[in-house]
């Protein structure tokens, strides 16, 4: 089962508020969506719980990583743009008094790049493997709040990204959303390389 959060991320304007929307968990709400059980032998298997994403947009196209991966959002006009960095880095930013490489996802995505707007939207997300790792992604729009189970991930092929960096693709309001993988899209040795150059 999924459902979506109707609020519009532009709306917000408080990074804490728009961090509790993310975190916020209900025992009610994951009960409620526990689904079906079967009987093995007398006894009910419950289905896994719905998982919180944030759904955004890169060139047009809908894509979705972990809530738990989030650790804040900012607008694009916070950015600092870094020359020579590298294809995938567009600048850096300032978190908690720590300079944060920003990278542009859409080349190692084989995504058309287009422009880096400072209307879009940076996601502050760490490695799930290794949470002392952060990085920015820069994003065209943040959508909204999804919840999907594990059963709800169709694990097919995009037709232009390489399928290592996708846990699948969901259907949501007739839409197809792209599951991100970031421990396999975003690499520890590279990252720990880009913190040397927002020094």
């Amino acid at each position: 089962m999924t459902r979506v959060n109707k609020e519009l991320w532009a709306d917000y304007t408080d990074q804490e508020q728009i961090m509790n929307d993310i975190l916020e968990t209900s025992d009610a709400h994951v009960a409620a969506h526990v689904g079906p059980q079967r009987n093995l032998g007398g006894l009910a298997k419950p289905q896994p719980p719905p998982e919180k994403y944030v759904r955004f947009r890169l060139s047009k196209q809908a894509f979705c990583l972990r809530a738990e991966t989030v650790r804040g959002v900012m607008g694009a006009q916070s950015l600092i743009p870094a020359l020579n960095s590298g294809f995938d880095m567009v600048g850096f930013i300032f978190s908690q008094n720590k300079a944060l490489a920003v990278l542009d996802l859409r080349p190692k995505l084989n995504l058309h790049p287009g422009e880096v707007s400072t209307k879009g939207t940076i996601i502050l997300v760490s490695l799930p493997s290794d949470p002392q790792i952060r990085a920015g992604i820069i994003v065209e729009q943040l959508e909204a709040t999804v919840e999907f189970g594990p059963t709800a991930v169709i694990n097919e092929p995009h037709p232009q990204i390489p399928l290592q960096f996708l846990r699948g693709k969901v259907h949501l309001e007739d839409e197809t959303v792209w599951v991100l993988d970031l421990d396999f899209l975003l690499n520890p040795v590279h990252l720990r390389r880009l913190e040397t150059l927002t020094y």
